[in-house]
């Protein structure tokens, strides 16, 4: 009985090291794509899926053009890309719209910024 005891005690432990690891092994992952991506000069945006499928998240850098994005994300999502707008809460936290001419820089977006995606079913 003893012996079961400290058996458990030390299942216990290690699953408690296995969780420590774990943990330990994301953050190293999440600083190792934040300077993988300050390297590149991009940001990560997440486009948010309008049907609530899926949602979209894409390294954009800073200087492109928005339309490439756009476009991939709308195909991604499987949407009509003509029907499509693409928002973003701007620094008043008004919801501005995104032009295939803008970009990261221009508009001021952030890492881990979440752009809406909403699709118009009018014909």
């Amino acid at each position: 009985a003893r012996q079961e005891e400290e058996d458990r005690k030390e299942a216990v432990r290690s699953e408690k090291r296995r969780r420590v690891a774990v943990r330990v092994a994301k953050v190293a992952a999440e600083q190792k794509r934040k300077h993988n991506m300050e390297l590149k000069d991009e940001v990560a945006l997440k486009f948010v899926n309008p049907t609530g499928g899926e949602d979209v998240s894409l390294g954009v850098k800073r200087n492109n053009w928005m339309e490439g994005y756009m476009e991939l994300v709308a195909k991604r999502m499987g949407v009509d890309k003509a029907k499509t707008r693409f928002l973003f809460r701007d620094e008043d936290y008004a919801l501005s719209e995104i032009e295939p001419q803008d970009s990261v820089k221009t508009l001021g977006l952030e890492d881990e910024e979440k752009i809406l995606v909403k699709v118009s079913h009018k014909q």
